[in-house]
């Protein structure tokens, strides 16, 4: 008698799985009993995660399924009592799901018997692309910043340049979720023939579904200075990204003047010359000049005088 029901109860079989899904996404928890005819008094769900103990969180009885220990009712009952299914459904999954599930089938008489089912959620990356403000030089300077934040697992970061003379560097840094943050910085010489030449950032992950592509456009900017010769009223001012250099022959120049007061400009150029008025804080202005080497690298005089004193 005793050694028919050893044959039994190791025949009996607790059927799960793995599962793994991305976050925001639904869950399916699959947990069937099967090879065996005893009383199936019970099925009890237990967690355990990284904010939670363990602990029965879901039970499903004859009468129906009921929720313990707080009420997620994002877990829905998938299976069916009376056929020993006990599968689970666990809707817009988060990160903090993520741990070890066990199903519990309890018996009349044998007892419990259970299977683990470990919860593996991946977290799709937030892709980014901007640009160094890298200005004309003859060093190398970082040109574009590609960043793939709060990935699970981490992302794969990678440039597609084809024959320019880049290169890159990157680096990756753990968040406090356990997701990781990765940073790809792509290097060249600022030259005006990098300027408008078009690269392409390339993410992977094993949460996306394909690489994910970003194109970007190069645009390498001049610098200068204002100068008037009274220091008094220069510590007024700041250029920021002052204009950007077009290959064609037509400058579009910015300026960003941190003066709180309109300013009369005046801009001085080898046979040209042309003044403007300042009403808000940022000036846009054209040159056309044929010698474009020429006005790049010679020595901008720029007067300018408050209006207001």
């Amino acid at each position: 008698m005793c050694f028919e029901h050893l044959l039994h109860f190791t025949a009996l079989q607790v059927i799960g799985g793995n599962i793994t899904v991305v976050q925001g996404s639904t869950a399916f928890f699959p947990c069937i009993l099967k090879d065996t005819t005893e009383k199936l008094n019970q099925i009890s769900w237990q967690k355990k995660t990284k904010k939670n103990p363990e602990k029965i969180f879901f039970s499903i009885l004859p009468e129906g399924p009921e929720h313990q220990n707080g009420q997620d009712l994002r877990f829905t009952f998938a299976g069916n009592f009376n056929e020993k299914n006990g599968s689970l459904r666990l809707s817009n999954v988060t990160l903090t799901d993520q741990g070890t599930y066990t199903c519990i089938f309890t018996l009349f008489p044998s007892g419990n018997h259970q299977t683990e089912m470990p919860l593996n959620v991946l977290v799709l990356p937030v892709v980014s692309v901007k640009s160094d403000i890298p200005t004309l030089g003859d060093k190398e300077v970082s040109l574009a910043t590609c960043t793939a934040s709060g990935s699970l697992p981490p992302a794969q970061v990678n440039w597609v340049f084809g024959n320019l003379n880049l290169k890159i560097t990157t680096n990756s840094s753990v968040n406090g979720d356990g997701t990781t943050t990765t940073v790809s910085t792509l290097w060249g010489v600022p030259t005006i023939e990098l300027d408008h030449r078009s690269v392409q950032c390339v993410v992977t992950s094993e949460a996306l579904s394909t690489q994910k592509s970003q194109p970007f456009t190069i645009q390498i900017h001049c610098r200068y200075t204002l100068d008037t010769g009274q220091s008094d009223v220069g510590q007024h001012y700041n250029v920021v990204n002052p204009f950007r250099c077009q290959r064609v022959g037509l400058f579009v120049c910015l300026f960003v003047l941190t003066h709180k007061d309109p300013v009369l400009l005046l801009w001085q150029f080898p046979n040209e010359f042309f003044s403007l008025f300042n009403l808000s804080q940022v000036i846009f202005f054209t040159i056309y000049y044929d010698i474009i080497l020429y006005i790049l690298h010679f020595s901008v005089k720029i007067l300018y005088f408050p209006l207001f004193t």
